[in-house]
């Protein structure tokens, strides 16, 4: 899976309508999203940190690769509750 870093986003409202921003290295800033809602808004701007964090959370349960610690251990359920949202942000079945 590749993982796109941002530099950082921003949260704005003008007018009751929330504003969505991001800005990677040497790129002017571009519009991600527009909500009325201040909740959807702090949502988009933290979703690829969250789904970032369960990518690794799944990799450590259950990748390829020793884990980094003997207590790596998740039950089933959460692991495949991890996958399915995974699948859900990419749109596509997780390998």
């Amino acid at each position: 899976m590749d993982v796109v870093k941002h530099e950082w986003r921003t949260i704005a409202v003008r007018d009751g309508c929330w504003f969505v921003t991001q800005q990677d290295s040497g790129e002017p800033a571009k519009l991600v999203a527009t909500t009325g809602s201040e909740t959807d808004a702090r949502l988009i701007g933290a979703a690829p940190d969250m789904l970032d964090a369960l990518r690794t959370i799944v990799a450590e349960v259950r990748g390829p690769l020793k884990p980094f610690s003997t207590d790596s251990y998740l039950p089933a359920r959460f692991v495949e509750l991890a996958i399915a949202a995974i699948e859900k942000a990419e749109g596509a079945p997780c390998a």
